[in-house]
């Protein structure tokens, strides 16, 4: 993991408010960002409920497509998830990679442009 920070412009901790706990980190993003538009990724950590997960990376595509056009790969389980916020209007699905890391196919989402 320490490799993906090289390479990236900006890291964020991501703080959600649990109960009995308070605030506390639920997860970390980065991005990597070139020409305008950026390539972001999160890893989650145990405590991120999937609520927790639609409400962050609702806020922070939201405040990161101010800035950056978006682009997301979506492996076959996440899809789902980038369907719900494609829904909510923040994402859309643009397209398929195929031989993503060598033979996987994954979907490819950007974010809706803020007008």
């Amino acid at each position: 993991m320490l490799e993906v920070f090289k390479q990236v412009e900006e890291a964020y901790v991501l703080l959600a408010e649990i109960d009995g706990k308070g605030q506390i980190p639920v997860g970390v993003g980065v991005i990597k960002a070139e020409a305008g538009h950026a390539w972001p990724h999160i890893w989650w950590f145990p405590e991120a409920t999937n609520r927790k997960k639609l409400e962050l990376v609702s806020r922070f595509v939201v405040e990161m497509r101010k800035r950056y056009l978006l682009l997301i790969v979506c492996q076959h389980e996440d899809k789902p998830f980038f369907n719900r916020l494609s829904r909510l209007g923040l994402t859309r699905r643009v397209g398929t990679i195929n031989g993503w890391n060598e033979d996987e196919t994954v979907a490819l989402y950007q974010s809706r442009i803020v007008t």
